[in-house]
């Protein structure tokens, strides 16, 4: 400790183990400077702005929001795309190094295909593993991050390189998507056991991990939006059409039919609505399905597909509802948005969506088409009886956990605590 004029000098070891200066002058505020940074090497499993990945980059510029003195980071990705892009915006560097998905749905039947495949797919990862090894040491990472179950050389890379690894779940592989992993389930189990840290996204998935792995995460609830950002919805114009949307990947674990059933018995008592169906087709066969259903019920005037959509604010001001008919989803990141944004929503039970949707300020639950169509009709009712209502929209208290301001700081705490019990037991 030094003081010199009107300032106060203290240099101090961080409870993570970093060495930081506080400099505070008498008429201001304590200021710390971290002198070592603790180095973060993220791993996200695809290049797309999807929901893991955004709720990647909403940790990451929380990161340098709150600790912009404390970390530095870097990130790999498998491809180009609109997730580096994200991150240039951010001046987030990064690095993409090709690598394939350690559960997939397309594992060869044939047993020597098999063999080949797993012959070319260890090849691939080995490579992958090896040039994120050299990342390690080249940045002098303190730990490593992957951002979904589905990859394990992140845990593989630190493992050879030293350096604690955090596994953040947020999915669930076989019921979302129905994969099974490369290497079976008991090697995927015992990588899950031996990481420094399983991160989970909801009770749903915890116990998901609790039953097929043996596993208990630490669960911390994403964030999509800054403590104190008012919520609210713009208000549509006279006669506008009442809009429906479903949010998601056109693959058959969304249950856009579903939707599509609806809308055609919604269409006789409303018989102006809109359906939005926002989301990539990244499942051709069941793209195909849903338009021949459009076309064999002349639905093409009230069905629009919008594709993948960035920016998804311009499609929350033109809905009115916001359904979800998935299963199993992790999380239902799009609720929280919907919930934000003053729309209604009606989910399907099932997974994470029940620990948002808890009372009807935000929406109803339903378990079969009959309390669907009951649900949507008490919806469309209550929107034709409040067109008056200029009362502004007022946040739910259960949607207040989702703030980015909650979900970094419990990140931080996770990674700092990580990184110092590491260094401890390697002394």
């Amino acid at each position: 400790m030094a003081v010199g004029g009107n300032k106060l000098h203290v240099s101090l070891t961080a409870s993570g183990g970093n060495l930081f200066h506080a400099t505070k002058n008498r008429s201001s505020k304590l200021k710390i400077t971290y002198v070592h940074k603790i180095n973060v090497l993220f791993i996200a499993h695809y290049e797309r702005l999807y929901g893991a990945n955004r709720s990647l980059i909403n940790l990451i510029e929380g990161l340098m929001l709150f600790y912009p003195d404390k970390y530095s980071i870097h990130v790999i990705l498998p491809k180009k795309g609109g997730m580096e892009d994200a991150l240039i915006k951010l001046n987030i560097p990064c690095t993409i190094i090709k690598f394939s998905f350690d559960a997939t749905n397309t594992i060869p039947v044939n047993f020597f295909r098999r063999m080949y495949f797993m012959k070319w797919h260890a090849n691939r990862q080995y490579k992958a593993i090896k040039k994120i090894r050299q990342i390690i040491n080249r940045h002098q990472i303190d730990i490593v991050h992957s951002n979904s179950s589905v990859i394990s050389l992140g845990f593989l890379a630190a493992k050879l390189s030293h350096v604690p690894h955090l596994w953040h779940i947020r999915e669930f592989p076989e019921l979302n998507y129905g994969y099974s992993f490369v290497y079976g389930k008991r090697l995927q189990t015992a990588m899950l056991r031996a990481t420094q840290k399983v991160i989970v996204i909801s009770s749903s998935v915890m116990d998901y991990c609790q039953q097929n792995f043996k596993v208990s995460g630490q669960l911390i609830y994403n964030g999509l939006y800054l403590q104190g950002k008012e919520p609210g919805k713009a208000k549509k114009a006279e006669g506008q059409p009442p809009v429906m949307g479903v949010v998601g990947n056109i693959i058959p674990a969304k249950n856009q039919m579903e939707a599509l059933q609806l809308l055609m018995q919604l269409l006789p008592k409303y018989p102006q609505l809109q359906l939005r169906l926002v989301g990539e087709i990244t499942d051709e066969d069941y793209g195909k399905q849903l338009n021949n259903y459009i076309a064999a019920h002349q639905l093409q005037s009230h069905v629009q597909f919008t594709g993948f959509v960035e920016n998804m604010k311009v499609m929350y001001e033109e809905m009115d509802i916001l359904v979800s008919c998935a299963a199993h989803e992790a999380f239902g990141r799009t609720l929280v948005e919907a919930g934000f944004n003053g729309i209604p929503v009606i989910v399907r039970r099932g997974g994470g969506v029940e620990e948002i949707v808890t009372d009807a300020s935000i929406g109803y639950l339903y378990n079969h088409p009959d309390e669907l169509l009951d649900c949507a009709q008490k919806v469309l009712d209550k929107l034709s009886q409040d067109k008056g209502n200029t009362e502004p929209w007022i946040l739910p208290a259960t949607l207040q956990r989702f703030t980015i301001n909650r979900y970094v700081s419990e990140m931080d705490a996770v990674i700092e605590s990580t990184v110092k019990d590491y260094r401890s037991k390697s002394v």
